[in-house]
């Protein structure tokens, strides 16, 4: 992200708007990440779940 003034410039993979978000799918993925991270087990892929944690954090 760069700040200049009053713009902001963001460069992402993906991005979504506000009023494009299904909250309820949201929620439901956060859910899925959270419990393959309680998990523990060799099968969880801990960077999946980690980014999906980091992209509801961020809606």
């Amino acid at each position: 992200m760069e700040v200049k003034n009053s713009r902001v410039v963001v460069l992402a993979d993906t991005a979504e708007r506000a009023d494009q978000i299904d909250v309820d799918r949201a929620n439901a993925a956060k859910q899925r990440a959270e419990q393959r991270l309680a998990q523990k087990s060799a099968e969880v892929d801990v960077l999946r779940a980690e980014a999906a944690l980091q992209r509801h954090s961020t809606a």
